[in-house]
C-alpha cells in the first residue's frame, strides 16, 4: 500500500488511517463494478491517433472511462490501478472491446468508414491462455469486420511470455486485426 509508513527503526511498513481509508475506498469501487458493466457506466473515450505529417485522423484507441450516475466521472488512475492489481480489468477490457464492436457497426450502418479502433489487453487477462477467444467469439457475435480492429499490448506484456505473445499474435493476425 503506497500510503504505509515505512520505519526504518524496524524496518517495516505500518498501516495506518489513510492505507484503511484506501482500502475501504477499493472495496466499494469493486462491489460497483459489476453493476457498473452491467449498466454501461464504463464506456470507451475514443482518443484520435493523427498523423504528425499530414494532420489527419489515422485512427483511435478506445479509452475505458466510468461515468457513475452518482458520483460523476470516476478517473482512470483511481480504477484502472485496483482493477489492474485484483485481475478484474480483463471484465473491463471485454466490455470496452463489445462496445467498441457496437461503435463500428453503428458506423458502417449509417454508410461511414470507421477508423481502425485500438483496444487494449491486459496484462491480467494474459494469465488466461484462453483469452483471446472472448475477444473473437464477441467480434463473430457482433459480425464487425476486424480490418477496423487492433488489439494493443504494452512492452511489458510482451516481454514477460514470448511464447504466449507469438501466440497471440498469430490470432490476432489470422482474424484480419492488427496489433501494436
Amino acid at each position: 500500500n503506497p500510503d504505509a509508513e515505512f520505519w526504518p527503526d524496524l524496518n517495516a511498513y505500518v498501516y495506518n488511517e489513510q492505507c484503511r481509508n484506501r482500502l475501504l475506498e477499493d472495496k466499494r469501487l469493486e462491489n460497483l463494478l459489476e453493476n457498473a458493466l452491467l449498466h454501461h457506466e464504463i464506456i470507451p473515450f475514443l482518443q484520435p491517433k493523427i498523423s504528425p505529417h499530414t494532420g489527419e485522423v489515422k485512427g483511435a484507441e478506445a479509452l475505458a472511462r466510468w461515468i457513475s450516475p452518482t458520483q460523476g466521472m470516476i478517473y482512470p488512475s483511481v480504477f484502472i490501478p485496483l482493477f489492474e492489481r485484483n485481475g478484474n480489468i480483463s471484465q473491463i477490457d471485454l466490455s470496452i472491446f463489445e462496445q467498441v464492436c457496437d461503435i463500428i457497426n453503428s458506423w458502417i450502418a449509417q454508410g461511414l468508414v470507421p477508423p481502425v479502433i485500438s483496444v487494449n489487453i491486459s496484462k491480467a487477462a494474459l494469465q488466461d491462455t484462453s483469452f483471446f477467444d472472448r475477444y473473437i467469439t464477441i467480434m463473430q457475435r457482433k459480425n464487425v469486420p476486424p480490418q477496423y480492429l487492433e488489439f494493443e499490448l504494452t512492452e511489458s506484456v510482451a516481454y514477460d511470455n514470448m511464447h504466449l505473445i507469438n501466440t497471440i499474435l498469430e490470432k490476432i493476425h489470422s482474424i484480419g486485426s492488427r496489433c501494436s
